[in-house]
């Protein structure tokens, strides 16, 4: 026999599930702050693999998040295609 819900029950597990949806969502947007930390601290230090490690990890995170920022890295590789043009 299926199990029954009353209306207040699912009304309950709908506002759980949509906090658990806002924490998760914050600590992605978090994650994403992280990596753009690591990644410029990573290239000043001339780690440029790290550098590339945490730059696709925003990348992966940023797909993942219903908030998709633009790519911070952009002035970056605009900058590295005119050096890399004018050689």
């Amino acid at each position: 026999m299926p199990t029954t819900y009353t209306g207040h029950e699912l009304m309950a597990a709908a506002e759980n599930a949509q906090a658990k949806y806002e924490a998760l969502e914050g600590r992605v947007e978090q994650a994403k702050k992280d990596a753009i930390e690591k990644a410029l601290d990573a290239l000043g230090r001339y780690k440029f693999e790290m550098f590339g490690y945490w730059a696709a990890k925003w990348v992966s995170l940023n797909q993942l998040s219903d908030k998709k920022d633009p790519n911070p890295f952009r002035e970056l590789v605009k900058l590295a295609r005119v050096v890399e043009l004018d050689e």
